[in-house]
């Protein structure tokens, strides 16, 4: 089970990565590239150790992440500064790229740089290069996200024996690790099928692109 929720989180990974190229190719994306790269590997650790707390999260960053199970090697800013780490429970309603599931609780990990600041604004300005992607890439990242929420419902349907109600259900819970966009405004929604269980039972569906079948 371990493994499967690693592809998952691997599948997250895979879809939100491709927005690192739209960043200018200077020190401000490559620290924040190595500040996504330490969430990620923070996020398998969580996975296989359900019991860390949260006030060990420097530690094990500075530790056990740079073994190699987790990251394949350390961290740094390229332009010299010094990360810094701090955490605060995450609202309810709030799913940032930066939330982390430890002992049950989500929470915000924040990692900030002494040069670029809070993580936040790294996200925040490759969020606006995605919007201004051509339309056929947008039609390409929608689907990457439909396929990721259907990943998510099926390993909700394996961990709890019932169906999740709604996307808001995946991200409360950890299946989806932040809240997915399509870049040309579209919403996301699951239309229930006749039958199946799982993943198999809902469609995915964007306002915007349609379904995963349509939207290719």
């Amino acid at each position: 089970m371990k493994s499967f929720i690693k592809i998952i989180a691997l599948i997250l990974y895979i879809s939100v990565s491709p927005v690192l190229a739209f960043a200018d190719d200077d020190d401000f994306k490559k620290c924040g590239e190595a500040r996504y790269l330490i969430l990620s590997g923070m996020e398998l650790y969580l996975i296989d150790h359900k019991d860390a707390a949260a006030d060990s999260f420097e530690k094990i960053i500075s530790a056990d992440l740079v073994a190699g199970k987790y990251m394949s090697e350390p961290q740094s800013c390229p332009g010299g500064g010094i990360f810094s780490y701090s955490h605060k429970p995450a609202r309810d309603d709030w799913f940032p790229k930066n939330a982390l599931i430890c002992g049950g609780k989500r929470y915000i990990l924040e990692i900030k740089c002494s040069i670029h600041g809070g993580i936040d604004s790294f996200f925040d300005e490759v969020e606006k290069k995605k919007f201004a992607m051509p339309p056929s890439e947008k039609a390409d990242a929608c689907v990457s996200n439909m396929k990721t929420i259907k990943g998510a419902l099926e390993l909700y349907y394996m961990e709890k024996h019932v169906e999740a109600s709604s996307i808001d259900d995946l991200l409360k819970n950890g299946f989806l690790k932040c809240s997915l966009k399509c870049y040309s405004n579209g919403a996301y929604e699951l239309k229930k099928l006749d039958s199946g269980t799982g993943s198999a039972l809902h469609d995915v569906i964007c306002s915007v692109h349609g379904s995963i079948e349509k939207a290719k």
